[in-house]
């Protein structure tokens, strides 16, 4: 690795949707895939880099047992 100027920085999930998506999709496949265009990508994660693309806003709800909060 070549040395220089770098920086490393954490983001939370919920800040890369399109990443999330991706992870769980290598969890859930026993072999190693490739997406070398957009169009082969799963519908999901297209919808959510379109969104990342747009600007929209990523609002994750979670609904707990007996109350629905954002």
């Amino acid at each position: 690795m070549k040395t220089g100027n770098f920086r490393i920085t954490h983001c939370f999930r919920e800040a890369n949707q399109v990443t999330d998506l991706l992870a769980n999709v290598g969890v859930m496949v026993k072999h190693g895939t490739f997406f070398t265009e957009v169009f082969c990508l799963p519908r999901q994660v297209k919808v959510a880099l379109k969104n990342d693309q747009d600007g929209r806003p990523n609002l994750r709800i979670r609904i707990k047992k007996g109350h629905f909060s954002f």
